[in-house]
């Protein structure tokens, strides 16, 4: 049964869905093209918002198969990131 926000009240659901705000309000809407892309800009944006994926997580790997299988994409595309923006 979901609350007023649309939450079911899952341990750890009304933080995760904070903290997926929080990516969206830093990231904002994709930006066309690859050539919009600035290294420097992507890597400060992604070191920004890579707590709150941390946060988001666990969440998304109590929600059965496929947040299981969402978490480990998200984590492999975290380990690129990590690559090509070291801290």
């Amino acid at each position: 049964m979901s609350d007023a926000h649309g939450t079911s009240g899952a341990p750890g659901e009304r933080e995760a869905l904070g903290a997926l705000s929080r990516i969206h309000d830093r990231i904002g809407e994709p930006q066309a093209g690859a050539e919009a892309l600035d290294t420097a800009q992507l890597c400060k944006t992604y070191h920004d918002v890579k707590p709150l994926l941390l946060a988001v997580l666990p969440w998304l790997e109590r929600l059965g198969d496929w947040g299981r299988q969402l978490a480990a994409a998200i984590r492999f595309l975290m380990s690129i990131a990590d690559r090509l923006c070291p801290a």
